[in-house]
């Protein structure tokens, strides 16, 4: 990546629980388990590249 390469993350209507799938909801991380979406880290609202 450069400095002028953009990033765009979509976020998904609600969280997966397929299978080693993940999604975003909110500004929340998921990994789904066959069962479950677990949370697995969060989305920092800054976009600065720092911490989060």
């Amino acid at each position: 990546m450069t400095s002028f390469d953009n990033l765009t993350l979509i976020t998904d209507a609600s969280p997966s629980t397929v299978n080693s799938q993940i999604s975003i909801f909110s500004d929340t991380v998921y990994i789904g388990n066959g069962t479950q979406a677990v949370v697995v880290g969060s989305v920092d609202a800054t976009f600065n590249g720092e911490n989060g």
